[in-house]
């Protein structure tokens, strides 16, 4: 998960004691899918000339070789 080094490091991460710790994990995870997935995404959409849209996107994840 995540890629940790430690075990120490992981169960601090999955047990969520501090709140300020645990909203940073999440940015990082929402902040590296957006980049993953999202941005790919858009690029296609405006290289192909259509406006990026939400259902746009499903229907890109849900045929992704296309």
């Amino acid at each position: 998960m995540l890629g940790f080094r430690s075990p120490k490091a992981l169960a601090s991460c999955q047990s969520a004691h501090d709140h300020h710790k645990s909203w940073q994990i999440l940015e990082i995870f929402l902040h590296a899918m957006s980049a993953e997935l999202l941005v790919p995404y858009v690029r296609h959409a405006m290289g192909r000339r259509h406006a990026p849209s939400v259902q746009g996107f499903l229907d890109c994840q849900r045929t992704p070789n296309q």
